[in-house]
């Protein structure tokens, strides 16, 4: 099941990102095609990495980083999930050198703008594309705390992985650690899945530090 409507069996919002080109011909048809069978709700859209996050827009239901010049037709005035997030959730996304401070920046983007406004109901998820049980807040209760970030990662190469998450750590105050394989089973990760499939596969539980790279 992709990872953004696995997040909607539980209840959460999501939105889900990423290419423009994988959201119009893989992503957003798959959602539609099963978000039926799910009772949170997934929003599509485009999030480049490389745009700088002061760029970002918001208020536009095809793409963050790509906003469209004109109102587009056929709008249907539906709610748009924006920061606050109370997740960020990403799989299989470290494996090439020159995207590791792109998707970094972009976590970290994401954590600092988390963090600046203060989360109301209904809780959201962003996953660029596991959990616990949805969060439940009290309405107009504000917290300021960056959300949880979880990364599901295969060690193709284990010196780049090793790298990776110290890079995190200094560069952007993104603190991983990574949550052991028994405790992955006890969730039931995995269910079904031969000896051999759990090779490499790492799931690492993170937050940002929330004083690396913020805006003073």
């Amino acid at each position: 099941m992709d990872s953004g409507l696995a997040l909607a069996s539980l209840g959460y919002n999501v939105l889900a990102t990423d290419t423009m080109h994988v959201c119009a011909s893989v992503l957003r048809s798959n959602i539609n095609a099963n978000a039926h069978l799910v009772p949170g709700r997934v929003h599509v859209r485009e999030l480049d990495w490389g745009v700088n996050s002061t760029e970002w827009k918001w208020d536009d239901h095809v793409s963050i980083t790509s906003p469209a010049p004109l109102p587009r037709r056929g709008d249907d005035g539906r709610d748009f999930l924006a920061p606050p997030f109370d997740l960020i959730v990403s799989s299989d996304t470290i494996y090439d050198t020159g995207l590791v401070a792109p998707l970094f920046e972009t976590i970290h983007a994401l954590s600092a703008l988390s963090s600046t406004t203060p989360i109301s109901p209904p809780s959201s998820l962003s996953s660029i594309e596991a959990s616990s049980a949805p969060p439940t807040r009290s309405s107009g209760t504000p917290t300021y705390k960056p959300p949880i970030i979880y990364l599901a990662v295969e060690r193709r190469d284990p010196t780049f992985i090793t790298a990776t998450f110290r890079r995190a750590s200094e560069e952007w105050g993104l603190l991983f650690q990574r949550v052991p394989e028994k405790r992955l089973r006890r969730a039931g990760v995995g269910i079904g899945w031969d000896a051999g499939e759990w090779d490499g596969v790492e799931v690492w539980r993170g937050r940002w530090d929330g004083v690396t790279g913020a805006v003073k």
